[in-house]
């Protein structure tokens, strides 16, 4: 998954720098702006793939360690790839996109992926299942977003409020504090 991860990272890096030249010229962007665009929307179609996918429902009922690993390593490219595509962004972000970094890069060279790492995975699910509150992020740059934004923000209330309550009913329940050493 470690190679997965490399590959994977280059490949959304260049497909965000070639979409960032794209908006640059057509909108006549600055390059720092253009960028930002570029890696919200990047981001945003990479969770939709992942959201649309068979294996994120499969997740929400199953523990899979590979498809764990695979869905943990998806949802951390982007973030990564942006830590070097995006010159500004706010203290917030950066600290958000190393950790979803850090916890990638873990979930692509730990030997086990043990259940009581599924907390981490369902929040990841939650998140990416946000993806349009990214496609909103670089709309509102580009200046189209009016009915947008409403829908992008019920969106993210869902996923918050289901990753929430799971997370709480995770750490009350006494079979999830079966750590196990990874």
């Amino acid at each position: 998954f470690l190679l997965y991860f490399l590959l994977s990272s280059f490949a959304v890096y260049h497909i965000q720098d070639r979409l960032t030249l794209y908006i640059s010229d057509q909108y006549d962007f600055t390059p720092e702006k253009a960028s930002y665009v570029a890696c919200n929307y990047v981001k945003s179609a990479i969770l939709c793939v992942v959201v649309l996918s068979p294996l994120w429902y499969k997740t929400l009922f199953e523990f899979d360690p590979t498809v764990c690993r695979f869905l943990a390593v998806s949802y951390g490219i982007t973030d990564f790839t942006a830590l070097f595509q995006n010159k500004r962004m706010m203290f917030t972000t950066v600290v958000h996109h190393v950790l979803t970094s850090v916890i990638s890069l873990y979930f692509s060279v730990v030997p086990n992926v043990t259940p009581t790492m599924g907390s981490i995975v369902w929040y990841g699910l939650w998140s990416a299942f946000a993806y349009p509150v990214n496609t909103y992020l670089g709309l509102r740059k580009m200046g189209k977003h009016p009915r947008f934004k409403s829908f992008a923000f019920y969106v993210y209330l869902v996923a918050c409020l289901f990753n929430w309550v799971y997370q709480l009913w995770f750490f009350l329940t006494l079979e999830s504090w079966n750590w196990q050493p990874v």
